[in-house]
């Protein structure tokens, strides 16, 4: 199951359809919504039923069914997607990934006649109704891997780099900042215990890293992890050795990592980063409020800086990891939540966060979805007529707001702060 995202030990499959879930595997495989044939949902009548992809046909039988309350879910929803068909398909956003809204441009397609309600559920976040049961499909996985690893000094180089390895269809393109691997570095004991080394041989995988670090003059600023696959070891070495030609035209610092084993140590390092800063970081919590937009990766250099200038001035320390392929990164700021100052930034910071993602035609969430902190930004996202679709949705499934009210739609700035009032 080849999307599955950073907290993969603990994660359910039930959140993992109802946010879109994505992760690392993204870049090649996409969002949950790829994965997800049909699924089964109890609704406001209290019944059962099942959704994946129908002909018009099959609608319309629907529709003359017996089943008076389906017939009319499926009546309102088929004349909205239709009605409004062209509009819908330009509000979805440019970006490869998101998870904002409800994924109406999804729904219906015009030239194959076909409908699919299930990916309003996809990403729903609960709000529709309450999902009992999912088909998924699986994916073979390729026989051959290999991990290469690139220090780059500064960000400047980033977009041309993510460009031109694509063209070798990397299955992942992973990158951290330097505050991400001096967290690494700093909680080394634990890293090599869940990687499941002793510190002492975990300390010698990394000397190849610290001779690089001398010729750097010193940590390098990010570090891109490129995972590529393939089905015969031939195929691999060719795309290897298009990689590193790519990366040596460049000048960039990289290995290419000898064995999947060792490669673990970075994934570990990118996927424990939150988890190390919410259980070891003494005096701060982690504060997830802005941590999952995404952007054109080609607008990160410019994006980025305009990004931290909003939280140095407001005085927010933050790392930084994601997915640099996609432009999706995860911001994780660093602040005192017992301190009613501090939680009283939280709204001001997403105003001028989201304005500025939404500036560069970004999604304010890729893959964790809108819940409470991003919904009262759904409106910005996609304008006032799109978002007023979103609410002729929630009223064809959820006349009564009886599944997780104030997510999607309907949630305000005053709900934000009201959870931050009871610390």
């Amino acid at each position: 199951m080849p999307v599955y995202p950073a907290s993969k030990n603990l994660a359910a499959f039930g959140g993992m359809i109802s946010n879109n879930c994505a992760g690392e595997k993204s870049l090649q495989y996409g969002q949950m919504r790829n994965f997800v044939d049909r699924i089964k949902v109890i609704l406001a009548n209290g019944s059962e039923y099942e959704f994946k992809q129908i002909s018009f046909d099959q609608v319309n039988e629907i529709i003359k069914g017996k089943d008076q309350y389906i017939a009319g879910v499926y009546r309102r929803l088929f004349h909205l997607v239709e009605q409004n068909y062209e509009f819908i398909q330009g509000a979805k956003p440019k970006t490869s990934k998101n998870s904002s809204g409800y994924a109406l441009w999804n729904v219906m397609d015009v030239e194959k006649k076909t409908f699919n309600p299930a990916h309003l559920f996809i990403g729903g976040q609960g709000t529709l109704g309450v999902v009992t049961d999912a088909h998924i499909r699986l994916v073979q996985e390729k026989k051959f891997q290999k991990i290469l690893t690139v220090f780059l000094p500064s960000w400047d180089k980033l977009p041309r780099l993510v460009n031109e390895i694509l063209t070798q269809k990397p299955e992942s393109l992973e990158v951290f900042d330097d505050t991400t691997l001096k967290l690494g570095l700093r909680f080394f004991p634990e890293i090599a215990k869940r990687v499941g080394k002793s510190l002492f041989s975990f300390v010698v995988d990394f000397v190849p890293e610290f001779w690089i670090g001398v010729k750097m003059l010193g940590l390098p600023k990010l570090v891109m992890l490129i995972e590529l696959s393939a089905d015969t070891e031939k195929e691999l070495k060719e795309k290897i050795a298009a990689t590193e030609v790519i990366l040596e035209n460049q000048k960039a610092y990289f290995r290419t990592i000898p064995t999947t084993r060792e490669a673990e140590k970075y994934f570990v390092v990118r996927r424990e980063s939150f988890n190390l800063l919410r259980q070891k970081v003494k005096g701060k919590n982690t504060a997830p409020f802005i941590e999952d937009f995404c952007v054109l990766p080609s607008q990160l250099p410019q994006f980025l800086p305009e990004l931290l200038k909003i939280l140095k001035r407001y005085k927010i320390a933050v790392n930084v990891a994601g997915h640099a392929g996609n432009g999706n990164l995860h911001i994780i700021p660093l602040m005192d939540l017992k301190n009613p100052a501090e939680r009283a930034k939280i709204t001001l910071v997403a105003q001028e966060v989201y304005a500025l993602i939404i500036s560069y035609g970004g999604t304010i969430t890729a893959e964790h979805n809108d819940g409470i902190i991003r919904t009262p930004f759904v409106k910005d996202q996609f304008g006032e007529r799109m978002y007023l679709l979103f609410k002729d949705v929630k009223a064809i499934f959820d006349p009564n707001n009886i599944f997780n009210p104030g997510k999607k739609v309907d949630g305000t700035l005053a709900d934000i702060d009201k959870w931050m009032k009871k610390g």
